[in-house]
């Protein structure tokens, strides 16, 4: 129950306040209405687009990280995993996901959000090492918590700027 009260409570700080105004009589709104089939067709392709481009720039930053780490300091393969992929996740976000144009104020903010998402990525991996969770294991967990987080930072920039 509380990870279907986390989803409602995501999606509503990602349509951001106005959305709330209209929210129902449990205090959702986005993620209601989403689940009700009330939003509008294109948010919907959309978040749809979004996953895709998430889950093909994750493969790439694992893909990356997971030969490199063979080599390498585990935190140089993590962070050329996330620049490599970083790079294709704008370009796809901007053309695909969003159809917008790559300019410098959604390059800043994308740039932004991703900084903010890197450090996460940084420390939540360096935790779940310590906590002794394999070089394999311990980037899948960071995923699980960090992606929901860069899926509001960025949607704002793209929806906001």
């Amino acid at each position: 129950m509380f990870i279907v009260y986390c989803f409602f409570r995501i999606f509503d700080f990602v349509e951001g306040p106005h959305a709330r105004k209209s929210s129902n009589k449990f205090g959702f709104s986005l993620a209601y209405s989403y689940l009700c089939g009330m939003i509008q067709k294109e948010t919907a392709f959309e978040i749809v687009r979004f996953g895709i481009v998430g889950v093909l720039s994750t493969a790439l930053h694992y893909a990356i990280y997971w030969v490199l780490q063979h080599w390498i300091e585990v935190n140089i393969a993590y962070t050329t995993g996330y620049v490599l992929s970083f790079l294709v996740n704008y370009w796809l976000t901007a053309h695909f996901t969003f159809h917008t144009s790559a300019s410098v104020k959604n390059g800043f903010g994308f740039s932004g959000a991703h900084l903010v998402n890197y450090l996460l990525h940084i420390v939540l991996l360096n935790i779940f090492l310590w906590l002794g969770l394999s070089n394999e294991v311990a980037p899948l967990c960071v995923f699980a918590i960090a992606i929901p987080v860069n899926f509001i930072l960025v949607r704002f920039v793209f929806k906001h700027t």
